[in-house]
């Protein structure tokens, strides 16, 4: 091997070795997950449909170690969900007219839920998204609570990532207040306010 092979190697493995390796901007299916960050715009639009999972190369919610996991749907917005293609993870969050659904579409090796969303129905209709990308457990923008405050509010955590930071502690979240608004054409999910804070060590 030449010296400059040897240089070439050597190199190809100090950058290796220096590269972040803390969490991503983007999930393994390549969405952003900077819009925490950004001014906030209402990715959702009244009367459109439940969108539909996004393609995770990982093992399915329902794989033999995490199957226990997974429900049936057991109303009419989770069976709009299920029907769409997500597996139904988590209990619904319903409060008088709201109801949030969480769908996931992999696990990771732990069951923890890869390309997940969260849905929001007023009374039974689709009113949108409590992301405008699928999740990722342990991840940046990861939705990790999510309460219904009254009839008109929908609060949000999401956890916040520095590329230091351990995958199972990051070092700040934000909580999203969003809005309910009543359209000619159904409820549509409107982000209001978003608040960043750093964890308690």
């Amino acid at each position: 091997m030449s010296h400059a092979s040897i240089a070439l190697a050597l190199l190809i493995v100090l950058a290796a070795c220096t590269a972040p390796s803390g969490p991503r901007a983007t999930g393994p299916h390549g969405d952003r997950r900077d819009w925490l960050d950004e001014p906030l715009v209402t990715w959702n639009a009244p009367d459109a449909a439940v969108p539909g999972p996004p393609q995770v190369l990982a093992d399915p919610p329902d794989t033999a170690r995490c199957a226990r996991l997974v429900r049936s749907p057991s109303s009419a917005e989770e069976r709009s969900v299920a029907e769409r293609g997500w597996s139904l993870i988590r209990e619904p969050e319903t409060r008088e007219r709201i109801t949030i659904v969480i769908g996931s579409t992999a696990v990771d090796g732990m069951c923890r839920p890869l390309g997940y969303q969260g849905f929001v129905f007023v009374e039974g209709r689709f009113a949108g998204t409590l992301s405008p990308v699928p999740m990722d457990a342990r991840s940046e923008g990861a939705q990790t609570q999510v309460s219904i405050e009254g009839p008109g509010e929908v609060r949000a955590t999401y956890a916040r990532y520095r590329q230091s930071d351990p995958l199972c502690c990051p070092s700040r979240t934000s909580v999203v207040t969003f809005g309910l608004e009543q359209e000619p054409r159904g409820p549509v999910l409107v982000p209001r306010e978003v608040v960043t804070t750093p964890r308690p060590p």
